[in-house]
């Protein structure tokens, strides 16, 4: 719903511009948001510190993410054949399904 604040650090300068705009918000969704409760200077803080930080760290490869979803979705799909073919096997059988059942033996 936002704007990535992966580098806000970077774009509000440094810790103690973090801290400036979240005491005082300048955007007009934060004001509403944080109108009845405002941030104390402890959670400021600790926002602030923990955005440093993120803006520091190396970006992960999407394709990081693409093979972790690849896997998901594939053993998600067995789960759901597995699934099918269970209830397949505990289906109802039709006359002509006994008959030849019955021929068999």
């Amino acid at each position: 719903m936002g704007r990535d604040l992966t580098d806000a650090a970077k774009r509000l300068g440094g810790e103690a511009g973090l801290r400036a705009v979240l005491q005082n918000p300048a955007f007009l969704v934060m004001r509403e948001v944080y109108k009845d409760k405002p941030l104390t200077e402890e959670e400021a803080a600790a926002l602030a510190a923990f955005l440093v930080q993120v803006s520091q760290e190396a970006p992960r490869p999407a394709s990081l993410y693409l093979g972790r979803f690849l896997v998901a979705g594939l053993v998600l799909l067995g789960l759901l054949l597995l699934y099918q073919a269970i209830l397949w096997q505990l289906r109802p059988k039709s006359l002509a399904e006994r008959i030849r059942s019955q021929l068999r033996r």
